[in-house]
């Protein structure tokens, strides 16, 4: 098992040090984005992105502590305050029907507009397939389902239902992905 664990923690430093790497821009100077930011919404959907299943089943063993070690990451390469612990982030999985599990990754109380409170993770197992979604701080205290695609961010509007959302998210993700 600490075999395993050490071959993880290669794989994430490895992975961290590829995608800022592939990226070749300072986000916080080029673009003004924060680290949380990057984390929610450019790192963790590159990794999923690149590293699909790997990265999948790396998050699936190590939880809350891959959320935290990232997010961690993401801090110390803007050179931000972090100031998290482990257990202010979450994780569940669930199966949503025979094809697809949802991986739900909660993440830290949410401070300004954009930040995630939740990310939502759709994936099938044959073929291999993803969909990244964010529930966001919408400004007016209260909340909005978006969605990922490369680099397309996209809203679909106010997020009030869970249930709901994750039957959109779904739909999309079943129209998204057919072969």
């Amino acid at each position: 098992m600490q075999k395993a664990e050490n071959n993880f923690k290669s794989y994430i430093d490895n992975a961290l040090i590829l995608c800022y790497y592939i990226m070749e821009i300072n986000f916080k100077t080029e673009y003004n984005m924060r680290a949380r930011y990057i984390f929610e919404h450019v790192m963790t959907p590159y990794l999923l992105d690149r590293r699909g299943g790997d990265f999948v089943s790396v998050l699936m063993i190590q939880k809350q502590s891959l959320l935290y070690k990232l997010c961690a990451s993401a801090y110390a390469q803007e050179q931000e305050k972090f100031d998290k612990t482990e257990v202010d982030f979450g994780f569940e999985a669930a199966r949503l029907d025979d094809k697809t599990i949802c991986l739900t990754l909660k993440m830290p109380k949410t401070e300004i507009p954009g930040d995630c409170k939740y990310v939502y993770i759709l994936a099938d197992a044959e073929p291999f397939k993803t969909s990244y979604y964010t529930v966001e701080a919408d400004g007016e205290d209260g909340l909005m389902l978006c969605g990922q695609n490369g680099d397309v961010h996209f809203t679909f509007g106010k997020f009030d239902d869970e249930k709901k959302a994750l039957a959109l998210m779904l739909g999309v993700h079943r129209d998204n992905n057919k072969n």
